[in-house]
């Protein structure tokens, strides 16, 4: 039995992809300037890690 929802997202992902010529390069870059246009937040994984990394540890003098 086929459903017609993954069906669906199996070929958006297809014809995203093909968009970008299956450069997952030129994905990401087109995805970052819109993302950099966009008035929402972007929260960086590295920007996460540095706040979290001096959690739970005691600095020794």
């Amino acid at each position: 039995m086929k459903d017609k929802i993954i069906d669906d997202i199996h070929k958006t992902r297809e014809d995203i992809a093909k968009e970008f010529d299956y450069n997952i390069r030129k994905l990401l870059e087109a995805s970052r300037k819109k993302q950099s246009k966009s008035d929402h937040p972007v929260v960086s994984l590295q920007t996460a890690r540095q706040k979290s990394a001096g959690r739970g540890t005691k600095k020794v003098a």
